[in-house]
């Protein structure tokens, strides 16, 4: 699945638009939301980055906090046990 660039923000309530975060390369698969987080793959598809890298913004402004370049990463959703976030290579 291919993005725009784009991660919405939208209201659990009535499902308007909050926020919209936009980056200069392409989303390859779902973010996963969990722990106030919202956290992505970026891959070698971008010209930012060698190979992979894991994104985390903080969900309420949008800020990224962390980054995790890797190896080999697969273009699929991260997911989490509450405490890990855990990215698929191959």
């Amino acid at each position: 699945m291919l993005l725009d660039g784009l991660v919405h923000q939208l209201s659990a309530q009535d499902g308007k638009l909050v926020k919209g975060v936009e980056f200069d390369f392409t989303l390859e698969a779902s973010p996963l939301a969990a722990g106030g987080s919202v956290v992505f793959e970026e891959t070698s598809m971008s010209s930012q980055v060698t190979d992979s890298r894991l994104h985390c913004l903080d969900a309420k402004t949008g800020a990224e906090t962390w980054h995790f370049d890797f190896q080999r990463g697969a273009a699929r959703a991260p997911s989490s046990d509450g405490t890990r976030v855990f990215a698929a290579a191959y």
